[in-house]
């Protein structure tokens, strides 16, 4: 959950307890209780909370989790995590917006056909992937860095064309494919340029947003 700083993450502000320890990693324990117990403390979650920004925003993002071992799992990989989080979002923008395109339904009005063309619709989303990951693994960068957008609009204009292809002149096709999708990679994420903040009460109230894991 992410919740900007309005009513609903002040609330949740208000219920984290002071801190109680802070690991090496910056990352502290608190505690959180529902609303209803604020004052009394009752039933209290045990929380590890890791400050961070990313890149160049000043935005100060709080990640609460009940992941409680810096060891198992570092403060910079939690908060690297935030991005990736939100990669469903992007799949699901794929399939609705560029794949499927506006207007897009399913046609047929059987319960069978219906599934059917949900299986096929996500398997053609998963070519292009597939090709996206297989041409980012070969040349050591990370997939997130290679166009969905690019790989769709490059596979219709050469899908046509590869029924009567000789084995090698497809391997040929293949590989300008993957040369054409890495011409132009997308910038690096924000993921890989996270700044850790310690953590302090101060610090609690003066977080942008707040991520619950």
């Amino acid at each position: 959950m992410a919740v900007s700083r309005d009513a609903a993450a002040e609330s949740f502000f208000a219920s984290l307890k002071d801190e109680m320890y802070q690991f090496d990693d910056g990352s502290y324990l608190s505690e959180i209780v529902a609303g209803r117990d604020y004052y009394r403390r009752a039933d209290p979650i045990t929380v590890r909370v890791v400050e961070y920004t990313l890149g160049a925003d000043e935005t100060v993002y709080r990640l609460a989790t009940t992941v409680l071992d810096p060891a198992a799992t570092p403060a910079r990989e939690l908060a690297a995590l935030y991005t990736q989080r939100w990669e469903i979002e992007t799949a699901l923008d794929e399939l609705k917006t560029h794949q499927g395109g506006a207007g897009f339904v399913l046609r047929s009005q059987h319960p069978s056909g219906v599934e059917q063309e949900i299986y096929g619709f996500l398997l053609t989303h998963h070519a292009p992937r597939s090709l996206m990951h297989d041409t980012a693994l070969a040349a050591e960068i990370d997939p997130d860095r290679l166009s969905f957008l690019r790989t769709l609009r490059l596979v219709r204009r050469q899908v046509t064309d590869q029924a009567g292809f000789s084995p090698t002149r497809l391997k040929r096709s293949l590989q300008a494919a993957r040369d054409e999708i890495l011409r132009l990679p997308l910038p690096k994420t924000a993921s890989t340029q996270v700044m850790l903040r310690a953590g302090t009460r101060e610090g609690c109230h003066r977080a942008d947003r707040v991520d619950v894991c």
